[in-house]
């Protein structure tokens, strides 16, 4: 899977932390025979050392939360704008 609006690369969180988009998978539901493929989601890694988290932690979101655009102080703004290659 690879969205076309999301590009592997480096992005900005709306907090102002950098992360490294570096792939794209599915959740997978169930166990056993009774496996479900779930939504898209993204893969990323934190550029930062964060003290709860420590080094590159590795986060999956759906894609759809991925994109999708947040409230801060009254605007709306993407949850994360692309910035370009790692």
């Amino acid at each position: 899977m690879s969205d076309s609006t999301i590009k592997l690369g480096v992005y900005e969180h709306f907090s102002g932390h950098l992360y490294e988009v570096t792939g794209f998978g599915h959740h997978v539901l169930g166990d056993g025979m009774d496996e479900q493929v779930g939504q898209d989601a993204v893969v990323y890694h934190a550029l930062f050392h964060s003290p709860a988290y420590g080094d590159r932690h590795t986060w999956v979101r759906p894609v759809d939360n991925f994109v999708e655009d947040v409230d801060v102080e009254g605007r709306r703004v993407p949850r994360f704008r692309y910035v370009g290659d790692h």
